[in-house]
């Protein structure tokens, strides 16, 4: 035994194996501190839910993370397409039925409500269109479904 460092016991190194593994003398306050769960009953429906695909483990933190959407593109520039589209639309009724406008301009009118009405559409489908993703409320991680 020369050189030899006699072994510690667990409670000499901070650790009490003991008690967080079992229920104890004490019933409730002997028992390590588990986060998140309270019961049996949520911990099954946890379960359910994780197995449905409803929600999902972060990565990053622990937390749970649900389902949600985003936006891919702008939003500024969908109504700003839209704006335009409309002004060009009402442009060419304005002129075609209120002003009397030169010859030349008469064979353009059409093409800017056709591109007008282009417009419109495009900007509503930018406005429109969302990512479907999964959200962490604790992290605020972002993780594609």
């Amino acid at each position: 035994m020369l050189g030899r460092k006699p072994a510690l016991s667990n409670a000499e190194n901070g650790y009490d194996f003991d008690r967080l593994f079992s229920a104890g003398e004490n019933g409730p306050e002997d028992m390590p501190y588990s986060p998140g769960l309270a019961a049996d009953k949520e911990f099954t429906r946890f379960q359910d839910r994780l197995r449905k695909g409803k929600v999902k483990l972060c990565a990053a933190c622990g937390g749970v993370m649900n389902k949600s959407s985003r936006m891919i593109l702008s939003a500024i520039a969908a109504i700003l397409l839209i704006g335009l589209g409309s002004a060009l639309m009402v442009g060419y009724g304005l002129a075609t039925n209120f002003f009397q406008t030169p010859w030349y301009i008469r064979y353009a009118l059409p093409a800017s409500y056709y591109v007008g009405s282009l417009f419109v559409g495009v900007g509503i489908l930018i406005f429109f269109i969302r990512e479907r993703i999964w959200f962490c409320p604790k992290c605020k991680g972002i993780d594609k479904r």
